[in-house]
Order: C-alpha cells, then sequence, then structure tokens
C-alpha cells in the first residue's frame, strides 16, 4: 500500500477542499481537515457532497490549476475503471475524444450488442434520442447536458429500454 503524505494535499479553492492525486478528499473547516468518504455511487461515480464527483474534483485540482472544469470538456478515466480516480488514470478530453477511448468504445460495443437503446427525458416528458438532441432543445453543449443528466437538472434522466425481441 502507498503512504499518503499531507503534504501531498493539495487546496482546491473552487471546492474549499484538499485533493491527493491517489483521488483522496479531505473537507477543510477552520480547526481541522478531515477525510470525506466518497459514499454515493450514482452511475458509476464515486460523489461527495451528493452532486461532485471525486474524479472532477482530483482533475480540477491537479489538471486544471484548481480551476472548474471549462464546458466542453470531460474528465476520462483511461482505463475505464469510474471508480479509479488516481491522478495517473484521469485526462482532460473533449467528448469526442472521451469516446475514443478504446475501453470506452467497446463498452459502447457491448451495450449495442446487448440491444439496449438510451435515451434523455426531462421533467416535462420529452423525449431526447441523443444527448446532442437535448443540447439543441436547451442551447447548451453535450459536456453540460452530461452534467444535468448526473445531477438530474430539470428532471434530466436516462430512459434505458430493451430492444431485443425474444
Amino acid at each position: 500500500m502507498c503512504d499518503v503524505k499531507d503534504e501531498d494535499f493539495v487546496f482546491n479553492e473552487a471546492y474549499n477542499v484538499l485533493v491527493h492525486p491517489f483521488g483522496l478528499v479531505k473537507f477543510v473547516t477552520i480547526a481541522n481537515a478531515k477525510y470525506i468518504s466518497p459514499g454515493t455511487i450514482h452511475g458509476g461515480y464515486r460523489r461527495i457532497r451528493s452532486c461532485t464527483m471525486v474524479h472532477v474534483l482530483v482533475a480540477s485540482t491537479f489538471l486544471n490549476n484548481c480551476e472548474k472544469i471549462p464546458d466542453g470538456l470531460q474528465v476520462d478515466h483511461i482505463n475505464g475503471n469510474c471508480l479509479d480516480n488516481r491522478l495517473e488514470n484521469l485526462r482532460l478530453v473533449t467528448p469526442s475524444e472521451n469516446m475514443l477511448n478504446p475501453i470506452t468504445k467497446e463498452k459502447i460495443k457491448e451495450t449495442k450488442s446487448k440491444s439496449i437503446s438510451f435515451s434523455v427525458a426531462n421533467d416535462e416528458g420529452k423525449i431526447f434520442n441523443s444527448i446532442l438532441e437535448c443540447a439543441e432543445y436547451y442551447n447548451k453543449n453535450e459536456s453540460t447536458i452530461a452534467k444535468w443528466l448526473a445531477i438530474k437538472k430539470h428532471g434530466l434522466h436516462y430512459v434505458i429500454e430493451n430492444t431485443q425481441k425474444n
């Protein structure tokens, strides 16, 4: 097991947390700093404070000079394991570059072979056939819609359908 040293933590002012390259996060208070247990795993991603994803904190801190990730960029898990939030497994990419990750492409191929279709719906009952279609409706980019899906803004959610015929 690797040794975690306090001096390796970096303060991220945008999120008011200390972040370690191994994907550990400490909440900062006036009195001290204490570890935050990433609890919720929603969509396969570890989160703290109900909606902040740990991989975004690590990438923001070490790949983007402690600034929030700009619109139009995503954090890619190089090895495809969305629970592996070590710095060496993360990179900032465009949505197109993210889709070119061989592991991501393989996951999409597996999903398509299972005859499952994905669409997006909002709280008004409107169904979008793709994230791009949803982005055009809201006049936003695909990265913003992906973030909205993660936090269910405007009631956005995935609709999953099994299209395999028996």
